[in-house]
């Protein structure tokens, strides 16, 4: 397999305005990426990276048209194709690696079934042959048991390696240009390293034209040999990735570039005597029956203490499986703690304590129905809850350009977590638990950067 030089021109992308009108959300945008080559787009949200990545595909989201320019893969002209030969194009010479694996994934179907879907769609090859190649692509991109691991669930495996199983899904045509949109942000940073290893031995040994869809910094300078910035879907700079980090010459570019480095700031001190809105003390859970010791067949965490105050944050960190979720999962009431005590203002929290302690989840992609208007979405938390309260007094977080009328999935994924965000805040949660909602917040030094994007707080 070898990849195909990708040639952009003067792209332009409108969206339709609620006044009937159209707005440009990707002005005339232009870039040449050679076989072999990765790069990286970045950008703040709503900058148009998405956009442009789909695209590649001859595709637009709904309400959205491509009105001008020129997208070239090898010899073939994506915009002047019928729609049928679009739909040819992708999945065969175009692939695409979304950002949620977890939400990709059909839940009812082994993962070999999924991975070897799109050359038996495309009548590449029998499925016998199918799985092999797929039980090859397993092994090169570092998946433990490769020869049954496509026997398992979806469920059945980790995030990261769901995450490479969809690389695999994505590799198995010999596609000549492959789009990877943000595929390691729910990844902790251990298993990103790991992930983004395998995707970059993977592009190389094949040759594979790439383009690599990030806000991350610290990814950008492992995956991408190339980049281009884009802000409010204008093109700032493009260039070698060593000049762009090291030596930026736009403004805007050099802003980003100072947004990832980080700020310390002192921490907040509670008044003495005060109570704590929240405190754990030498909490004892996990999953499972209790044996007769106190402890859950499968503990996950064992003498875990924290004391929060009203108006702090605390962050807590460690690798998959280090017991994030369930801390937050026992804080918000849905996990019951094996030993221990969690308090509330104080008072023991009781059993269902969600109500005093939303969460907000990791993915919101896999939790909001695209097809409910947001100012649904938000009203269903407050009827969880039992409030009354109108929705729109306490929204505390601006979407700004993001009515609340428009569908869920007509927004950028920071809108969604924003708005997921929102309907938290909304019903009047004193604690709100985030099931690793902020893992790109807190991040630790590698590759001589910081990987945050933006301030833990």
């Amino acid at each position: 397999m070898t990849g195909a030089t990708v040639i952009v021109d003067n792209l332009r992308v409108v969206a339709r305005a609620g006044h009937g009108g159209e707005t440009p959300i990707v002005k005339d945008v232009s870039f040449r990426i050679e076989p072999g080559e990765v790069l990286a787009l970045i950008g703040e949200s709503g900058s148009g990276k998405t956009t442009i990545a789909l695209s590649l595909l001859g595709y637009a989201r709904h309400g959205c048209r491509i009105a001008g320019g020129t997208i070239r893969i090898g010899e073939t002209d994506v915009l002047s194709l019928t729609e049928a030969e679009r739909r040819q194009l992708r999945g065969r010479r175009v692939a695409y690696i979304a950002q949620s694996a977890a939400a990709s994934f059909n839940p009812s179907r082994t993962v070999m079934d999924q991975v070897v879907e799109t050359a038996r769609i495309h009548s590449l090859m029998p499925r016998e042959e199918a799985e092999r190649k797929a039980v090859a692509l397993f092994r090169e991109l570092a998946l433990p048991s490769p020869d049954t691991i496509g026997q398992r669930y979806p469920h059945q495996v980790s995030g990261g390696q769901l995450q490479r199983l969809m690389a695999a899904m994505a590799l198995m045509s010999d596609p000549d240009l492959v789009i990877l949109d943000e595929p390691t942000t729910a990844l902790d940073v251990t298993t990103q390293i790991e992930v983004l290893h395998a995707f970059r031995r993977v592009v190389r040994e094949h040759k594979t034209t790439a383009v690599y869809v990030t806000h991350d910094l610290a990814v950008v300078a492992q995956m991408a040999d190339r980049i281009l910035v884009l802000r409010d879907g204008a093109q700032r700079e493009i260039g070698a990735t060593p000049q762009i980090i090291g030596a930026p010459q736009d403004e805007y570019t050099r802003s980003l570039i100072a947004a990832a480095t980080p700020r310390a700031r002192p921490a907040d001190t509670a008044p003495k005597g005060e109570t704590p809105l929240l405190e754990i003390r030498q909490l004892v859970a996990g999953y499972g029956a209790i044996g007769k010791n106190g402890r859950p067949a499968a503990p996950v965490l064992d003498d875990v203490s924290l004391r929060l105050s009203r108006g702090q944050a605390v962050g807590v960190i460690g690798e998959s499986g280090s017991g994030k979720t369930t801390l937050a999962r026992v804080v918000a009431g849905l996990v019951a703690p094996a030993a221990g005590q969690v308090l509330f203002d104080g008072r023991p929290l009781p059993a269902g304590g969600v109500s005093m302690v939303p969460p907000m989840v990791a993915s919101p992609s896999a939790r909001m129905s695209t097809k409910a208007l947001r100012s649904s979405v938000r009203a269903s938390a407050l009827r969880m809850r039992g409030s009354s309260k109108g929705g729109a007094s306490l929204l505390t977080i601006r979407l700004v350009l993001t009515p609340v009328a428009r569908m869920v999935h007509c927004a950028c994924g920071a809108s969604r977590l924003m708005f997921l965000s929102s309907g938290t805040v909304t019903s009047v949660g004193k604690v709100m638990s985030n099931l690793p909602l902020m893992n790109d917040s807190m991040r630790v030094e590698r590759s001589g950067m910081m990987v945050n994007s933006m301030p833990s707080r």
